[in-house]
């Protein structure tokens, strides 16, 4: 039913931003972002994650704001910032837990290599460097090395 109402959103509006409210963003919620996103991926319609009501809020001034001239250009580069990250990191938790690696080393990754990209290119160093043991680094780069799809 609500993947209709984001549907019916996309074809109505030229720009489309779902406000996802949770509490908690734990690991039911961040199913139920990924797979819109994945759902959606390449349409108009921007998911936004917020864990309250004022947040929510927050947001949906900030929205307004982009269609005021002067400000337009400056908002506009900080939301695309902003939901470039937010899928940006979903992706990166998901591949690495594809991996193999726990919650943790995954997040350590992700926060010290921000991309699926700088981590597939890595160095067994530059993961050490996250903090990971020479076992899971080298685990990261066989799974990189046999399993990764040419472009």
């Amino acid at each position: 039913m609500h993947v209709l109402r984001v549907q019916r959103l996309n074809q109505l509006h030229r720009r489309a931003y779902v406000i996802l409210v949770a509490a908690l963003m734990g690991p039911e919620e961040l199913r139920a972002l990924t797979a819109l996103q994945s759902r959606f991926l390449g349409a108009k319609a921007n998911f936004i994650p917020a864990h309250s009501a004022k947040e929510c809020v927050d947001c949906m001034l900030t929205i307004a704001k982009v269609t005021c001239k002067p400000m337009a250009g400056v908002i506009q580069e900080r939301m695309k910032k902003q939901q470039d990250s937010t899928v940006s990191d979903n992706i990166v938790l998901r591949v690495l837990s594809n991996i193999g690696l726990g919650n943790h080393e995954c997040l350590v990754l992700q926060d010290g290599l921000h991309t699926i990209s700088r981590v597939s290119q890595a160095t067994e160093e530059e993961l050490m460097d996250c903090s990971l043991d020479h076992h899971t680094a080298q685990k990261v780069i066989n799974f990189f090395d046999k399993d990764c799809i040419q472009i």
